[in-house]
């Protein structure tokens, strides 16, 4: 009797843990995809499947190179399997900037953190991913933005300077704001 309580109050712990798991990975914002050591897809949160737009049937059970472009698409495998060879890192346990391949075949930057577990006697890997198209798009504008700054202020510059009489601009405070040398 005893132990029938215990093996019922362990079965409701192991419900509750993984209940609470499922709660996680469904709820990130960030896609979280765990593979084998095979590169074959275990699980795929909704927000992966946002990202690369396929829902978790789609990929589950097929490999993880199917969301990648070329030459990764090709070369992924041999990562892995060198990886569990020499347990030589180059994504394993970092955070780095790759491109992703969604399911109308576009490509985006995306940030990916990879996490190993082992479970029973193989491992599984867990990749947390983010589409930071918006932020590389934000970046790009602000540095368009810098060099069109850059190229109007040398342009102004240069006007001030050859113009034959001197000039000044001040603000309401009567602090000078811009002047040429024909001032002095």
């Amino acid at each position: 009797d005893e132990l029938e309580e215990r093996v019922i109050e362990r079965t409701q712990e192991l419900q509750n843990s993984e209940t609470r798991a499922h709660s996680i990975i469904d709820n990130a914002p960030d896609g979280i995809i765990v593979i084998d050591e095979k590169g074959i897809i275990q699980s795929f949160s909704p927000s992966a499947g946002r990202i690369f737009g396929y829902d978790s049937d789609e990929v589950l059970g097929e490999n993880i190179k199917m969301l990648m472009p070329e030459p990764f698409h090709s070369e992924h495998d041999g990562y892995l399997e060198r990886y569990l060879r020499t347990g030589e890192a180059r994504i394993v346990g970092t955070n780095r900037e790759v491109i992703g391949l969604h399911k109308d075949g576009t490509e985006f930057p995306m940030d990916l953190s990879v996490g190993e577990a082992l479970l029973g006697n193989g491992h599984i890997f867990t990749g947390t991913v983010r589409d930071i198209t918006k932020q590389k798009q934000m970046q790009e504008k602000i540095t368009q933005a810098k060099e069109e700054a850059e190229s109007a202020n040398v342009i102004v510059n240069t006007t001030l300077e050859n113009m034959g009489q001197g000039i000044i601009m001040v603000d309401d405070q009567q602090k000078i704001l811009i002047h040429n040398d024909k001032l002095v």
